[in-house]
């Protein structure tokens, strides 16, 4: 591998991030839907005001602690324009909401056999992928990533999926109970910090990393040449002006990491970091598709704000791209890896792996 490529992902910024990793296990049977992360999500924000809200009419807006409180800083994540002095990224200026601390990685979507045909003009995700069948004492997995300052909060988020666990899940609200949960020491291997037979949060050791490391330690063990395929393995929605594309360019790929690079180093590093990475972009237009197989879907979610089920429009599969620079762009695809890609991260949306 060229070690050129280890110098380019300097210009990446040092934002840390805390990868928790759970286990539920199921105290019933219970039928979940094909795509977990509207349901972890919404079970995590109402466990997480759970445990750290202390004032009694619960509405953040109108609260002493708004701007100092671990929850609407997460899953609300508010825009505090020039917050303790530091300027606000251009792009952010006049949004109401802006890119949350954390990431949700639900269990991957397993294709169902036979799939039922309508006439809709698009299939429904729920409708193509398997539920998931648990009988009591299965287990799933996923995961939440911590960003830059919320990484501080990591116990309040271990508490806050153990309140998941007991509450339920799926329409019957099927209690679960939280087995294990894991995170990263000095050396960034996972250990246990929770476990069902010592009910004691460990914290011990715990250190966040650092996604510039990653994205080199990934690099020394990716053999890439003038081509690379991008596998889609989750939802995702990558929003061009006011259309949604299923099949994204290079070009648009690489600026939405940029923006979102940018726009996280903003909001959420200490202290926080404005970056203009354009030029770093130069000659992503140059690199092309060269085969595509994606599927475009309806992801049908309820949404707490509008009070009703939405329609997002969505994609899962595979583009190959190829060009004689691709190489340099590396750094932004790895960091897409880590970080994942366009709307709804907070969901678990937009998360890929990159294959030689």
């Amino acid at each position: 591998m060229n070690t050129s490529l280890k110098q380019d992902s300097s210009f990446i910024p040092d934002i840390k991030v805390l990868p928790l990793q759970f286990c539920l296990s199921a105290k019933s049977r219970v039928t979940l839907p094909a795509f977990l992360g509207s349901t972890l999500r919404g079970a995590f924000g109402t466990a997480l005001k759970e445990v750290v809200c202390c004032v009694p009419h619960r509405d953040c807006e109108r609260c002493w602690f708004y701007e100092a409180c671990a929850y609407p800083y997460i899953f609300e994540t508010p825009n505090i324009p020039d917050l303790g002095g530091f300027p606000n990224h251009t792009q952010l200026r006049g949004q109401k909401e802006v890119e949350h601390p954390f990431i949700l990685r639900a269990p991957q979507l397993v294709p169902k056999q036979t799939r039922t045909t309508n006439n809709r003009r698009l299939p429904n995700l729920n409708d193509a992928f398997s539920d998931i069948e648990l009988e009591e004492g299965d287990e799933i997995f996923f995961e939440i990533l911590m960003i830059g300052t919320a990484v501080h909060y990591w116990q309040q988020v271990l508490v806050a999926v153990r309140i998941l666990a007991d509450t339920g899940l799926g329409e019957n609200r099927v209690s679960f109970e939280l087995s294990k949960a894991e995170a990263p020491d000095l050396s960034g291997n996972m250990q246990v910090v929770y476990d069902k037979d010592n009910q004691r949060i460990s914290a011990y050791g715990i250190c966040p990393l650092s996604l510039r490391a990653l994205i080199d330690n990934r690099l020394e063990h990716l053999n890439i040449s003038d081509r690379l395929r991008l596998c889609f393995i989750s939802p995702t929605r990558i929003r061009n002006d006011n259309d949604i594309t299923p099949v994204p360019d290079f070009q648009m790929l690489i600026k939405k990491m940029r923006q979102r690079i940018e726009h996280l180093a903003a909001l959420h590093c200490e202290p926080p970091v404005v970056l203009d990475l354009r030029e770093n972009m130069k000659g992503a237009d140059e690199v092309q598709i060269i085969e595509s197989n994606t599927q475009a879907y309806e992801w049908e979610q309820y949404s707490n704000n509008q009070g009703k089920k939405v329609m997002r429009r969505v994609f899962v599969g595979e583009i190959e791209y190829a060009g004689k620079d691709i190489r340099r762009f590396l750094p932004f695809l790895i960091a897409g890896e880590i970080l994942h890609i366009g709307n709804v991260t907070n969901y678990g949306a937009g998360r890929y792996v990159i294959l030689g």
